[in-house]
Formats: structure tokens, sequence, C-alpha cells
């Protein structure tokens, strides 16, 4: 996958879909009911009027795309703030991209097309971070450790940065959880976590 290598090297997770040859629409189809949750988690990442604009935006994405989930801004992960998302496209046909998107209202989701990659966000101060990231998560230690026995080339793969994103999700109430608790202690020993599916 060519996708880490676009993503920034602190994302907490992300889910990339995508096969040579395909579109993002005909991988997710490949999947069935997996690629119909990974869909309804692409829309409902963004709030208010942009499933409509995300919605619009699912057609003209390409090869591989990730939804990529960071920590805010200036803040602790183990702050209780909570996280931005994103999403990034490779290969995509920026002819197409380009006349979809002129003149359209983006629906409060802030866009950046550069060459063939498509990097889409809450807001302008979300996209320039994943525009402009401090390294690349195929270089950070937690992705290569978790990933490092995955040789195939896969349709689905998803990373989580279990370390940091405990204490988000603790501090928003899986804390109080009773089945949570009963593994809490397992849980948080993790650092990472590669999933595959081919």
């Amino acid at each position: 996958p060519e996708l880490p290598a676009e993503l920034p090297a602190d994302s907490l997770a992300y889910v990339g879909v995508g096969t040579a040859g395909s579109t993002l629409q005909q991988s997710l189809s490949g999947l069935g009911g997996l690629g119909s949750a990974v869909s309804t988690a692409f829309l409902a990442l963004v709030p208010d009027q942009r499933p409509s604009a995300l919605r619009r935006l699912l057609p003209l994405l390409g090869k591989e795309t990730a939804v990529v989930i960071q920590s805010a801004p200036g803040s602790p992960t183990s702050a209780p703030s909570p996280p931005q998302a994103g999403l990034v496209s490779i290969h995509v046909d920026p002819k197409r991209v380009k006349a979809a998107l002129a003149g359209k209202p983006g629906g409060h989701l802030a866009r950046r097309l550069d060459g063939t990659t498509l990097r889409v966000a809450g807001d302008p101060a979300e996209l320039a971070r994943l525009s402009r990231p401090q390294g690349s998560l195929d270089t950070s230690a937690g992705y290569s450790n978790a990933m490092v026995d995955f040789s195939t080339t896969p349709t689905l793969q998803a990373y989580l940065d279990v370390k940091s994103l405990v204490p988000l999700f603790e501090a928003a109430g899986l804390a109080e959880n009773p089945a949570y608790a009963s593994f809490a202690t397992e849980i948080r020993r993790l650092r990472a976590l590669g999933i595959v599916v081919s």
C-alpha cells in the first residue's frame, strides 16, 4: 500500500481501502458487509451538511483511500479533546475531481488536490496538518511493528495506535463500561494493532 507514506506520522488510526485496478466503490463492494460498514464509517465521520458533500466525493476517489484519525493539535493524547478525522485518496483523476468540484459548495469540508492526491478535512487547519505532515506513518515505529508480518497486498488495511487511543476513549466514558473494565489492564498493555484483509 502507498497510502501510509501520505499520512502523518502521529496518526492515531487509519482505515485504508483499495485494490490495484479498482475504484474505492468497487473495492468496498467486493468486501460485502464489511465494505458497507466502512462506507458508513466514512460518512459518519462528518456531521451536519458534510455527509452530502462527502457522498459527492465518493465516486471521484482513487485506487487507495483512507480515513485517518489525528489527535487535536496542541493537546496531549491523554486529554479528552476529541480527535480529528480526515480523508486521503491517491491516484484520483484530477480532471474529473476539478470538474466535479468546480463551483460546488464543500458542505463545510476543506479540500485540497495535489496532483493525483485528494485530501479532505473538517476545516482548513485540519487540512493543513493532513497536507503538511511532520514525517509519515510508514516510518513510525508503532506502524512498522504492527504491520511487520503482513506482506500481502490488502483490500483493507487498518492501524490503531492503541496506546494513544485508550486514554481518549477512557476519558470519553469507556472506562465506566463494565465489559471494558474486565479487560482494561490487558488492553492498556497494547501499543499498536494492525489489521489486514486480503
